[in-house]
């Protein structure tokens, strides 16, 4: 898992931003609580979720990681509500 990203965001979109870590970019999904945050070319912290899929990763960011929980709890939830075992 990665816990959180550090670094320069290089472009805000309506729903998702790029993070530069040393050369890397990253594309971080982001509420819009967040993406209010940031400001292109200024570092930033996001603290993240990996979402896991058959089909897709997808990291998502958050401004704290009480957030970070948050998403977490729910992410975890639908996915044993669409499993089966939650009924």
């Amino acid at each position: 898992m990665i816990g959180y990203v550090r670094g320069i965001v290089t472009h805000l979109f309506k729903e998702s931003c790029y993070v530069d870590v040393h050369g890397v970019g990253y594309r971080v999904y982001v509420p819009t609580t967040t993406r209010q945050q940031l400001i292109e070319g200024h570092e930033a912290t996001l603290f993240t979720y990996l979402n896991v899929r058959e089909d897709a990763m997808q990291l998502y960011g958050f401004w704290t990681e009480e957030d970070v929980f948050e998403c977490a709890g729910r992410c975890n939830a639908t996915l044993w509500l669409l499993d089966g075992r939650g009924v």
